[in-house]
């Protein structure tokens, strides 16, 4: 199973100035001409900005996929809120719980893996350049996770996990890029013990930096995600018992994507 830009030349500004004042003699047609077509040949590395996308996600695909699995007859799985994603407002709720103890017969396995977000915003750079996409999240979330020691010498697993991902797709070269997948929450247990995690209004930020090509059109994906997993052997001792929930859907919790930027 399963977080950044340039700027200008203020060095050279700075000893520009401590110089004082210079005579600047006038540079030959020749010179400027071989100036202007050096500027003309040199791309402009994320020079400009060259989208912003904010709430109502006007052109998006909202993205909403769960997973939940409940298999064996000690496992049980609880789902407080469907993974659900709104293009007007930005906000991604989902919620659930897990919980594992032996069945006689069958690995007790109870997992919910879900993904909101927004797909498919379009955009065109008009000059070539690298570039970094950043996705900008604040996230009121609470996790935990428990085993009993039974159940780690049994080989068990509790997990919990919450993360961030933004990709762009080149539509017009039918190519794909990832970027690196930012967690918010991170507990896979494998002793006896238990994990209790949770933020209000975290600020959170997920990116993929490109070499983007003037005239070509990207579409952006970005997606806040979670899995729960509960998990016990076939044969595992009475008394072995493990949970995992994430809650990004009560009263108060989600994830809202604030803003996409290209720049």
């Amino acid at each position: 199973m399963k977080p950044r830009e340039p700027t200008g030349d203020h060095e050279t500004n700075e000893r520009r100035m401590g110089r004082g004042v210079r005579k600047l003699w006038p540079i030959p047609v020749s010179g400027v001409l071989a100036m202007a077509a050096l500027l003309l040949l040199t791309p402009l590395v994320g020079a400009t900005s060259v989208a912003t996308f904010t709430a109502p996600y006007t052109g998006g695909v909202a993205v909403h996929h769960q997973d939940p699995v409940a298999q064996g007859s000690a496992a049980r799985l609880t789902v407080g809120h469907n993974a659900q994603f709104s293009l007007t407002t930005g906000t991604g709720t989902a919620a659930a719980q897990a919980k594992a103890t032996p069945s006689a017969g069958t690995d007790s396995q109870a997992t919910y893996d879900a993904t909101v977000g927004v797909r498919g915003l379009a955009f065109v750079p008009g000059t070539s350049g690298v570039y970094t996409t950043t996705a900008q999240w604040t996230i009121t979330w609470n996790a935990s996770a428990s085993m009993s020691a039974k159940a780690a010498a049994a080989g068990a697993q509790s997990t919990v996990e919450i993360w961030l991902l933004v990709k762009l797709t080149d539509v017009t070269a039918t190519s794909t890029h990832l970027g690196t997948t930012v967690f918010v929450a991170q507990k896979d247990l494998g002793a006896a013990g238990s994990y209790s995690g949770g933020a209000v209004g975290g600020h959170y930020v997920a990116s993929v930096s490109l070499a983007l090509i003037a005239g070509h059109t990207y579409r952006v994906y970005a997606v806040m995600g979670f899995d729960v997993a509960a998990v016990i052997p076939q044969g595992s001792p009475a008394g072995s018992s493990v949970t995992a929930a994430v809650d990004l859907g009560s009263a108060g919790h989600g994830g809202t994507l604030t803003s996409i930027t290209v720049a």
